[in-house]
């Protein structure tokens, strides 16, 4: 989005990135403004945790011992 703006302020035809540039660029200008308000680590902490619980899901189940 903010290249799509910024590429119409250069030239009056519209113009835009793929699919994977636009998540790049949006994910990063979305941690500088996470960071600048001092909640990046906060956010961090629960990707981690989604992250580790969605793994936690698929391990095998533990095998009974008989």
């Amino acid at each position: 989005m903010l290249y799509y703006l910024y590429c119409t302020q250069l030239t009056s035809e519209p113009c835009s990135l793929s699919t994977q540039s636009t998540l790049t660029t949006t994910t990063v200008y979305r941690y500088k403004e996470l960071k600048k308000e001092g909640k990046l680590n906060k956010f961090m902490e629960k990707k981690r945790k989604k992250n580790s619980n969605k793994d936690h899901r698929w391990m095998p189940a533990r095998r009974s011992e008989a």
